[in-house]
This record gives structure tokens, sequence and C-alpha cells, in this order.
């Protein structure tokens, strides 16, 4: 899923990515000037959410 906001200066792409691992589902977010910048950006922001539940104890990856 992607959005853009034109009312904005600043970056206007945004990115959304669900990421599943096992039996946990995690989601991502990333924003840039740029759609391809926002995808890039949106892939470790999963990658972290998977990191901290991991560390936290809920639902660690299989």
């Amino acid at each position: 899923m992607d959005s853009s906001s034109a009312a904005s200066t600043g970056p206007d792409a945004v990115a959304y990515v669900e990421a599943r691992i096992g039996d946990l589902v995690v989601w991502g977010a990333g924003r840039d000037a740029s759609m391809l910048g926002a995808g890039v950006r949106a892939v470790p922001s999963a990658a972290d959410r998977v990191a901290g539940r991991a560390a936290a104890g809920r639902g660690k990856p299989s």
C-alpha cells in the first residue's frame, strides 16, 4: 500500500509493508520524497519491529 500527500513541503511519499515470519505479522512504514525511497525505508522499519518483539519475548520468529 502506498500514499502520497501533495500538501506537504517535505517528504511526500509513504509506503507500508507487511512482514510475515512464521506466525508473527508486523508492519513497517517509510516516508521519503520518492516512492522508491519510502519503500526502502519501510523494510528496515518492519525488521526493527520483528527485533523488538523478539527481544520482548512476544511472537518470537520461528
